[in-house]
């Protein structure tokens, strides 16, 4: 059952956010083509991954994907709009990942039978091992990137660079800036993903110290940057390393390949 789930989240990360593009994630809740374009996304993406991944069958794989794609169309039209002005971003992001994750679950359980093949490919050892690093690095990647913007945005009540994502912990307000803090994030969280399924997690406490030396100096200049770049960093890495464990539960039934 693990390895449905799995699945159906692999699929969800590709259409919700590797994807759906900047623009896309803008225009959706204004044009109904646009949302059209995203639902029609996510129902492709989920029916191939049925049928290809799990070896469902096409008719039981279509049911499946259409119940997902219509229940993604009611949490981002409908739910979304009806949740409190005064919410953060951040919670009302969470929220919404929150109820996707909760209805592809409920799904999995609901059609166990139609989903679990075991001729299916995801069901061999060698492509669940496969799947569950797959898997980690899209979280760790887009989505894991927004979430922290979104997150430090929320708490420090100002707006990123449209577009540029993880800005991490930067605070600075420059185009290069913000792609060097993107770029610094992805590759903590690379390392972050290895070292968690080597079970190599004292380590990671390396990793976090190494970064933070290279911005000792502004910390003692600035302690509001010293405070963001802690929020932001604990965020990323805690992400990271519970993405990876939780997705090696899934495909594995283990939290570390060791």
């Amino acid at each position: 059952m693990g390895t449905v789930i799995g699945v159906l989240i692999l699929a969800h990360l590709l259409v919700d956010f590797h994807l759906q593009t900047d623009r896309l994630a803008r225009e959706k809740d204004k044009h109904g083509f646009v949302m059209a374009e995203h639902i029609v996304t996510c129902f492709i993406v989920t029916l191939a991954s049925c049928v290809i991944l799990l070896g469902t069958g096409l008719w039981d794989g279509v049911l499946v994907a259409l119940v997902a794609s219509l229940a993604h169309l009611t949490i981002d039209s409908l739910i979304k709009r009806g949740l409190p002005e005064r919410w953060t971003p951040w919670r009302r992001f969470a929220v919404d990942q929150v109820m996707h994750v909760l209805v592809l679950t409920i799904l999995a359980f609901a059609r166990a039978n139609a989903l679990y093949n075991d001729d299916g490919w995801a069901f061999t050892e060698g492509n669940t091992l496969m799947l569950a690093v797959v898997a980690s690095f899209l979280f760790v990647g887009r989505p894991v990137e927004i979430g922290v913007r979104i997150l430090l945005e929320s708490l420090r009540n100002e707006t990123a660079i449209e577009g540029q994502s993880e800005l991490v912990i930067d605070g600075k307000v420059s185009v290069a800036d913000a792609r060097s803090g993107r770029i610094i994030g992805i590759l903590e969280r690379i390392i972050v993903v290895f070292l968690t399924a080597l079970g190599q997690y004292p380590a990671i406490a390396f990793v976090i110290a190494a970064k933070s030396i290279a911005r000792f100096k502004r910390f003692e200049e600035d302690p509001s940057f010293a405070e963001t770049y802690l929020v932001g960093t604990l965020a990323s890495v805690s992400a990271a390393m519970i993405g990876t464990a939780l997705f090696l539960v899934a495909f594995l039934g283990r939290v570390s390949l060791v």
